[in-house]
């Protein structure tokens, strides 16, 4: 574990936050970390990559005036996929959790995830049933749906902002129980208490002390103070796409969904806000969980390969969680389909003098981010499932009530 106090004089850090915003506000010439490291003040290396960040994000609009050749193709030189990079295999990605078989990697280092759902969808177990299969080598004998990686577990790193420190403790105590051990390659932190901007560095300089291959950030919008603020949104992207990369781990996030998609009348999952837009578009793996009775399904909305088998689980009688199979499947739509299909048929009943095909497609399209011909699909298929009707105009109607 790193000492950050043994290279400072008098065991102050920065505050990189209030040092950036202060170069945003003044117009002043963007300084670099060291300018702020004044009467031997230590600056760990977590907080002035952070600073680095939120300084990039604010000023922005100003960058263009500040462009360095030199710098931008020293960029270019250090991006680069060279020939010897190609031919190794050591540079590949690597896989901490596989999910069904070895051709669905779930977690990989230097990538992050994230997990989407309302309040009461059991995202907290879903995120110990996640860690426990890892820390265990999926060894478990409850579950045979994870595949254990091939490397040896690593630390793993929980900060918990949202539920307090009484819930952050159990979160330690059900690790313990499900391990049969003390666990003590996890590390809960409870940060709850502590606004925005300090909980956001605190997660850079834990990341940087404990050296973890798996990071939980439970409830990470609570990093900003307004997931709709684009510039905020963007520094919560940068720092998990650089921290994971820069320190080897992977970053399992959990954010809230957004209930108010016109569309679907609430029915389809969304994370929240700028912050939950940017981290699903960069995401590695993006996990929906839905609630039905004491079971969780989880589906995988996005995978970077092989998009893994959906799942469910359950909190047993002793209050862990346990995997109970896959969804079931009865010839019947999956679960995504089923949420097409009523989002479709609630569309059209927006529309009580009918709606036209081409709109139909358009907002499918727009709702689902699906192709032409899948869209077309998803409609024939409502149709059938006798949710919607063609009639002689040409239009489509739901065949009951009005829109929900």
């Amino acid at each position: 574990m790193n000492d950050f106090s043994e290279n400072s004089t008098t065991g102050n850090v920065i505050d990189p936050m209030s040092a950036a915003m202060l170069v945003a506000k003044n117009g002043k010439e963007r300084p670099t970390a060291d300018q702020y490291a004044a009467d031997g003040q230590f600056v760990p290396e977590s907080l002035r990559l952070l600073h680095d960040i939120i300084t990039a994000a604010i000023t922005y609009d100003s960058a263009a005036d500040q462009i360095d050749p030199g710098a931008v193709k020293e960029i270019l030189d250090v991006g680069r996929i060279t020939p010897e990079e190609v031919d190794n295999d050591d540079c590949d990605e690597v896989p901490i959790l596989y999910a069904g078989s070895k051709e669905s990697p779930m977690m990989t280092l230097q990538n992050f995830s994230v997990i989407i759902g309302v309040p009461g969808t059991r995202k907290t177990f879903g995120c110990l049933l996640l860690v426990a299969e890892y820390l265990s080598a999926c060894a478990r004998p409850r579950s045979n749906y994870f595949i254990r990686a091939d490397a040896e577990p690593g630390r793993v790193l929980w900060i918990d902002t949202e539920q307090g420190r009484g819930r952050a403790r159990r979160i330690k105590r059900r690790m313990r129980r499900i391990l049969d051990s003390d666990a003590t390659l996890l590390d809960v932190f409870d940060l709850r208490e502590i606004d925005p901007p300090k909980r956001l560095m605190a997660c850079a300089l834990a990341i940087e002390q404990y050296r973890p291959s798996l990071v939980v950030i439970d409830g990470i919008a609570d990093l900003c103070n307004d997931t709709n603020n684009t510039v905020e949104g963007a520094i919560i992207q940068q720092f998990v796409m650089k921290f994971s990369s820069h320190y080897n781990c992977h970053i399992l996030t959990v954010i809230h969904a957004n209930l108010n998609d016109v569309m679907s009348g609430g029915k389809v999952l969304r994370p929240r806000g700028h912050a939950g837009s940017n981290l699903f578009r960069k995401t590695e793996t993006a996990m929906v969980f839905n609630a039905d009775g004491e079971i969780t399904k989880v589906s995988f909305e996005k995978a970077r390969g092989k998009r893994p088998e959906d799942f469910c689980f359950k909190v047993n009688d002793h209050g862990l969680p346990e995997v109970v199979g896959a969804p079931q499947q009865d010839d019947g739509p999956t679960m995504r389909q089923q949420i097409r299909y009523d989002a479709i048929a609630n569309y059209c009943r927006k529309f009580p003098n009918g709606c036209r095909y081409a709109d139909l497609i358009k907002e499918v399209k727009r709702a689902f981010d699906k192709s032409d011909r899948t869209a077309k699909e998803d409609i024939k298929q409502t149709m059938e499932a006798g949710l919607i009707v063609k009639r002689d105009n040409g239009l489509y109607y739901a065949t009951d009530g009005e829109a929900t």
